[in-house]
This record gives structure tokens, sequence and C-alpha cells, in this order.
């Protein structure tokens, strides 16, 4: 190796060296803990190190960098997060907090190497590493934000139906986004469970339920929402809207299905020219060009 590349070694050598000897020398040390604060240290360190430490720090970083966001771009990260289902352990500072640390450590990493053996394509990876950095956490939260919208649009049938049977029986509505919330896993059930906490909070149910739209994305839930709002300023049955409610979902279901199935040729189109006919044409005409060589 040479002169330089053990340079760089020595110096971050020594400057985690004086930083790890700084944190001992300045940390604070409690003076003979309880029971309870001993337990909680246990706890605290039984969880992973990104817990520990990543988190903390992204969290910071994501508070100071927040202030100088605009506002509009914070409540949007925010609606990310909640269709994303992290709501209550992500928020909109600490996405950023990560994105910074991200940014921060691919930088170092490719700065140092591109210090190493400078060159115009040492710079574009620099580049390119830095735009990963920022744009990955916000992609991975968008993949997420979409895969659980799915998972919830396929929920949803099945819920109001529910929903529906519970109101006919004698429920209350409240009672019966309960019932539905306990007796669903999913990412709809922590849903409706979250709502039926923000009702027991003293939210008002429209409220509750806009809030769970705005959360989701799901422009069946809209509909239904919207419904069951209408209903109640009318004073029509809620069972017979959430009985018509539910056909009307299920029929959109079906027609989402019809629609992919149209689709599908289409999509099939390109494998089929550039991995299939191909194959067929050399099968098919390869003999006849080796004989015609011959």
């Amino acid at each position: 190796m040479s002169a330089d590349v053990w340079a760089v070694i020595g110096a971050a050598c020594v400057a985690s060296g004086a930083t790890m000897a700084w944190w001992a020398v300045t940390g604070r040390r409690a003076d003979g803990p309880d029971a309870d604060e001993a337990d909680v240290r246990l706890v605290l360190l039984s969880e992973p190190t990104s817990g520990r430490v990543v988190i903390p720090m992204a969290r910071w970083l994501g508070e100071r960098v927040a202030r100088w966001s605009p506002r509009q771009r914070v409540d949007a990260w925010q609606r990310r997060i909640d269709r994303a289902g992290l709501a209550g352990r992500w928020t909109s500072s600490m996405l950023l907090g990560v994105r910074v640390l991200a940014v921060v450590v691919l930088a170092i990493v490719f700065l140092i190497r591109f210090a190493l053996s400078p060159s115009t394509s040492g710079a574009l990876v620099l580049l390119a590493a830095i735009t990963v950095g920022w744009l990955a956490p916000d992609l991975w939260l968008v993949h997420r934000g979409e895969k659980r919208r799915q998972e919830l649009m396929l929920a949803v049938p099945d819920t109001i139906d529910q929903l529906s049977v519970l109101v006919r029986a004698g429920l209350g509505i409240d009672a019966a986004l309960a019932r539905c919330a306990n007796s669903d896993a999913g990412p709809l059930g922590r849903e409706l469970d979250r709502v039926v906490q923000e009702l027991r909070l003293g939210s008002t149910r429209r409220q509750a339920l806009t809030d769970l739209v705005e959360r989701s994305g799901i422009a069946d839930l809209r509909a239904v929402v919207t419904a069951l709002t209408q209903a109640e300023d009318l004073g029509v049955p809620v069972s017979d809207t959430l009985r018509q409610q539910a056909d009307e979902v299920r029929d959109r279901r079906r027609q989402r299905a019809a629609e992919h199935a149209m689709k599908l040729p289409v999509k099939i189109l390109l494998p089929l020219v550039v991995c299939i006919f191909p194959v067929l044409l050399i099968v098919l005409l390869g003999p006849a060009v080796l004989t015609i060589m011959d």
C-alpha cells in the first residue's frame, strides 16, 4: 500500500481515538443507579445498534435541518410516512435526518476513494453516490407505501361487508368499527384501530374517518366515508348505505380486475417479441441457412 493510504488510515484512527477519549472523559455518569434505571439501561442495550445510535443521530440531524425546510415539503414527507404505515415510529424530521446521514456517509466513503485516485469517473461516481444517498430513503418509503396501498385495496371490500353485517345485526357504527379492527390483523385493521382510539380520545367520527382516508389514499374508502357522512346528515339508515357501498366497492374491484386482464396482452407483447420470436426464427430457419451455406 502507498504512503498516502497509510496516512489516511492513520489520520482516521487518531481522530476516532480522540473522539472516544473525549466521550469517555466528558460523558455523564450516574451515581448509583437504582433498579428502574438499570432495567431501562438493559432494555436500551438490548436494542440493535440502529436503535441506539443511528436513529437518535438521524433524529438529531433531521430536527436541525427541518428548520430550514419548507412547511409544505415537511407535510408531504409526513403524508408519505403515514401512507407507509410508519406513523408513530417515524417522523418527517427523522426521514430528513436519515437522508442527510446517508448522504454524509456515502460522500465520505467515495470522497476518500476520489482523493486517493482523482479522475473524472471518480467524480461522477461521487455525485451518483450522493444522489443515491438522498433519494434512496424516499424511494424506499414510496415503495413501502404503494405495497401497503395494494394490501388496503384488497381488504376494503371484505371489511365493508363485515361492517355492514355488524350494523344490520344491531351494533352501532363505533362498536362495529372496533369489532372490525379486532378481527383484522392487516394494515386496514391497524388503521381502524387507530380510528377507534381517536374516537375514544374525543375526536369526531367524521374527522377520524377523514384522517383515515388521508392516511390511506384509497378512493374506495373515500367514497364510503363520503356516503356515511351524507347518510348521517340526511338521516338515511347507515345499514342501507353500507350495504350499497359494499356492492359498489366489489363492482369497482371487479372492474379493476377486468382492466388488468385487458392490459395483459399488451404487456406480454414485448417479452414475446424480444425473447420468444428470435428463438423460433433460429430453430426454424437455422437448418435452412446452414444448408444454403453448404
